[in-house]
């Protein structure tokens, strides 16, 4: 049997609030990456940040604190 683990997914209104993002939690060596944003979840340019749920909160800091902007946040399980 396959165990389902949740994951963050957070989608962004623009490219460049996706490689702003990407940049930040990379800086601050938060874990992460860019992906095509799945068709079950909608976007602005069609990419997300996917990274693990427990860095949310380090996340939510780093996109208030640098101005990132955001459409939504998903717990994507797969």
């Amino acid at each position: 049997m396959h165990n389902k683990t949740v994951k963050l997914l957070i989608t962004c209104p623009t490219t460049s609030d996706v490689i702003a993002l990407e940049k930040y939690c990379h800086q601050y060596n938060v874990p992460g990456r860019i992906i095509p944003t799945p068709r079950k979840y909608s976007s602005g340019c069609g990419y997300a940040w996917y990274t693990d749920l427990e860095y949310k909160e380090i996340i939510l800091q780093l996109m208030n604190k640098h101005q990132i902007d955001y459409d939504d946040i998903y717990e994507h399980i797969e």
